[in-house]
């Protein structure tokens, strides 16, 4: 293990992801309408075209879109 460190489970990961929330279909709750508010990802089609609707041709600042319950930022979107 890396620093003696590991990596956490899909289950931990998870949760952290999640802030808590549990029986949502996304880690912000149940809203799919305003995604791109809530994390950088590809948006158009992939490979050739990126919308950028969120603001980014590639990855956002960690600090672009507000936190989860647990203070995490950035658990979702951002790299592909």
């Amino acid at each position: 293990a890396w620093a003696g460190k590991r990596l956490p489970s899909e289950l931990e990961w998870e949760t952290a992801a999640r802030g808590g929330l549990e029986d949502e279909p996304f880690p912000w709750g149940d809203r799919d309408d305003d995604v791109h508010k809530r994390m950088n990802g590809w948006e158009g089609a992939f490979p050739d075209e990126n919308l950028a609707k969120d603001g980014y041709i590639g990855v956002a600042p960690v600090d672009q879109y507000a936190p989860n319950a647990f203070g995490v930022y950035n658990a979702v979107g951002n790299v592909w």
